[in-house]
């Protein structure tokens, strides 16, 4: 359930504030074309990843459709993941610092964090401005995800991998159909699908809740696998991106998060599905 407004997040513009989350929808918080929400950056690089993530079709009282959106990076010489958004520091790894940007009241179409990355021991830096962007679309919201990096190194060159990690639960239950077509994933519920895809990710993968995000919260290196298979479960996604970027240089990748109408090849995977959808609880 999206949480009320939290006093002193009034802020009209994108500028960075103390907030205990942000919440995004088209046309303001009275239109009722859709609402994403997301929460404040965790204490802990390495942390299951940012939670409170809200999808929902018209407003705070719709089901919500999602339960996390979140990034994790790996830079050189790291020999595992951390989250972003995230604040605080490993020891002989990376340190973070971030800042929510916009608020909660509704009244904006765009959110997200501001990060100033470093890593003393592997002489790595860079910055990013992570984004979510809300429209009103056809089927239901339509929401952009990015990450724009610049490499801040001290005159060196960066290799720096990007995960990009959804868990959305349509209808808001934890057991549904789901399947990949060409650039994104589909999983499908109760006559309608949320579809999550990316633009020039070198790699991706699909699994049920919370094997995926074990792999990327553990303490080992993960390269996602590519997987183009068709599932049944509490489904959650990654797409991964691996840069090269020069000094000074800097780039953006991200997506969509949208509702879409169900196309009948996967109404047709939703057959004898409906006995398998009950909602169940899940903690972060």
């Amino acid at each position: 359930m999206f949480r009320s407004t939290v006093a002193g997040c009034a802020s009209l513009a994108i500028v960075p504030v103390v907030c205990a989350q942000f919440a995004i929808t088209p046309g303001g918080a009275a239109a009722g074309n859709g609402l994403f929400n997301n929460g404040t950056p965790p204490p802990s690089l390495t942390e299951t990843g940012m939670g409170n993530a809200g999808l929902h079709a018209t407003d705070g009282a719709a089901p919500d459709n999602m339960f996390q959106s979140a990034w994790w990076f790996r830079g050189p010489g790291d020999g595992r993941e951390f989250t972003l958004p995230s604040n605080g520091s490993v020891p002989g790894g990376p340190t973070s610092s971030c800042v929510l940007v916009g608020d909660d009241t509704g009244t904006l179409d765009v959110g997200g964090y501001d990060c100033e990355v470093t890593n003393t021991t592997a002489s790595y830096s860079f910055s990013t401005a992570l984004r979510w962007q809300i429209f009103e679309g056809a089927a239901g919201p339509l929401v952009t995800y990015s990450a724009a990096i610049t490499n801040t190194s001290d005159g060196a060159g960066l290799a720096l991998s990007l995960f990009k990690y959804d868990d959305i639960d349509p209808g808001n239950s934890f057991s549904h159909p789901w399947s990949w077509t060409g650039s994104s994933y589909h999983a499908v519920h109760d006559g309608f699908e949320i579809a999550f895809s990316a633009a020039g990710a070198a790699r991706r993968q699909a699994a049920d809740f919370p094997a995926l995000r074990n792999l990327l919260i553990d303490s080992s290196l993960t390269e996602l696998t590519n997987d183009d298979g068709d599932g049944m479960g509490d489904f959650t996604a990654a797409f991964q991106w691996d840069l090269l970027l020069p000094f000074g240089a800097d780039t953006t990748v991200g997506g969509t998060i949208a509702f879409v109408p169900e196309p009948a090849s996967l109404a047709l995977l939703m057959a004898g599905a409906g006995q398998l959808m009950l909602p169940r609880r899940r903690r972060l």
